[in-house]
């Protein structure tokens, strides 16, 4: 059932649909001092200006689907050549590189070829280092069959993170699977990444390793197959985010930041009761508390918010709470562990009052409509944040849709089917 089929008679006092016009409400104010990428509604990777939002896009059987905005924090790409294999600090070993050798993800002729040699050998690859690391760190590339279509790359030094691909059944399997994704894009191209904890300073490697139809490192090769392969990224996190172009030196994204402030907050919002309804998802692997979709804020201890929290702690898995802390005091429950899965859209509404707070996850309730003892005075709603540069999304919100009244159960249900 839509939401459309589901608006209570009081209609909402703000409707953000991100992925069904792909702009930016014009209350709201957007930076970002860096350029960024995102896949465009032709499925395309493209360039995004510096201080302009990103609306985002994933091929799906053979379909672009629209995410809508795309929410960050700031991430170094510490490859320093994410595209020129053939150019130091890449080294091919047992094999060669061809550079410009196919069409790459962003429609240029920029993709190469690492062509495997006409020998028998182990680890037909190539490799790049130069990297210091410790904690968690990821490695992603994009690559495509060219007569070989499985491999692995990996991040290794005493740690490794690795994840093997086949590019034929468009499958993965990784050292910490739950850390380990193969993204389909189009014209055959898969983007391929996983994590790991380094636990002391270290100076990996970063191999890209081909592998024979059987999936053995040893192997005589044709002199011709391989794989296209670009845009390496080794950034720090337990999950990876949009591509980060390098060419001869790191390159950092800073932060996606959305608010609204003054007249273009207080214009829509209704300080003695509300409800809110989002359509919002997260990527895969998060490691801590966070990632939040929305707040209104007057500071840490006073405001209205909505995250998913304990991703991959290991205890509380994948919960999900929107809630109401007033002078310090949260009124507002997790939802079950596990309920909030990664890398899926999710449906959340939280209405709340001077007498109550309720919120539902996917057609389920959540809290109980416990009793807060008074409610915030917020000054700002922030988009995929709060208080400003805390607790990033780092995913897709689609929509937000407010309701100047807090509505009834029923409805809530309904929004969230």
């Amino acid at each position: 059932m839509s939401i459309s089929q589901n608006f209570p008679e009081e209609g909402p006092t703000l409707n953000l649909n991100f992925a069904g016009s792909r702009t930016l409400d014009p209350r709201i104010t957007f930076t970002r001092t860096s350029t960024a990428t995102v896949m465009g509604r032709e499925g395309l990777i493209e360039v995004v200006p510096a201080n302009t939002p990103r609306f985002d896009h994933r091929y799906v059987n053979g379909e672009i689907e629209s995410l809508g905005l795309l929410i960050e924090e700031s991430r170094v790409n510490y490859a320093l050549r994410s595209e020129e294999f053939n150019l130091s600090p890449n080294s091919a070993i047992n094999a060669s590189i061809s550079p410009n050798a196919a069409i790459a993800p962003d429609g240029t002729l920029t993709a190469d070829k690492l062509v495997e040699d006409n020998i028998s050998s182990t680890f037909k690859r190539v490799q790049q280092g130069g990297f210091t690391v410790i904690g968690d760190f990821t490695v992603s590339f994009f690559v495509k069959e060219a007569g070989r279509y499985r491999g692995y790359i990996q991040l290794l030094g005493t740690t490794n993170a690795s994840v093997s691909f086949n590019l034929q059944d468009g499958t993965a399997s990784g050292v910490v699977p739950s850390r380990t994704k193969i993204e389909p894009y189009p014209n055959g191209w898969y983007r391929v990444s996983t994590s790991n904890t380094f636990n002391a300073v270290e100076i990996p490697t970063v191999y890209i390793v081909m592998l024979s139809d059987s999936g053995q490192t040893t192997y005589t090769g044709d002199g011709s197959s391989g794989l296209y392969i670009w845009g390496l990224q080794v950034e720090q996190g337990s999950f990876p985010t949009s591509y980060i172009p390098t060419s001869g030196s790191t390159s950092t994204r800073t932060p996606d930041n959305a608010s609204m402030v003054g007249e273009n907050f207080s214009s829509w919002f209704n300080f003695n009761q509300g409800t809110f309804f989002a359509r919002h998802k997260v990527g895969v692997g998060r490691t801590s508390a966070g990632s939040h979709v929305y707040s209104a804020d007057l500071n840490f201890q006073n405001r209205i918010s909505a995250q998913y929290a304990f991703l991959g702690a290991g205890e509380n898995l994948n919960r999900f709470r929107s809630f109401v802390r007033y002078n310090g005091t949260i009124f507002g429950d997790f939802s079950p562990d596990d309920s909030a899965i990664e890398g899926i859209f999710h449906k959340t509404s939280h209405s709340y009052s001077i007498t109550n707070t309720t919120q539902y996850l996917n057609g389920s309730i959540v809290g109980v409509g416990t009793t807060p003892t008074g409610l915030p005075v917020p000054i700002k709603f922030e988009i995929g944040k709060y208080m400003e540069i805390y607790d990033y999304l780092n995913g897709n919100i689609s929509q937000i849709t407010y309701y100047p009244t807090a509505i009834s159960n029923n409805n809530l249900e309904s929004l969230t089917r």
